[in-house]
């Protein structure tokens, strides 16, 4: 993922979530991103993140990913 973000001008923005999560706690709740895009992939890193597009299709991941725990996660 390159480190410069050019001007945004015509980017797109997506919700990535990680597939892991959609077959598990947050398939239920994804349709409340229907006013944003979202796809599903396998993530290395978080269960979801946010990805600029540019309109070439080249993709700058934000600065927020999100890792969901559960206190059962943490005992």
């Amino acid at each position: 993922v390159p480190t410069h973000v050019p001007d945004p001008v015509g980017f797109t923005f997506h919700l990535i979530v990680d597939i892991r999560e959609t077959a598990r706690r947050l398939g239920a709740q994804l349709h409340t991103f229907r006013e944003m895009p979202y796809e599903t992939r396998t993530l290395d890193v978080g269960d979801l993140l946010w990805v600029a597009r540019t309109p070439s299709g080249e993709e700058h991941v934000l600065d927020w990913i999100v890792e969901r725990k559960t206190v059962t996660d943490l005992a």
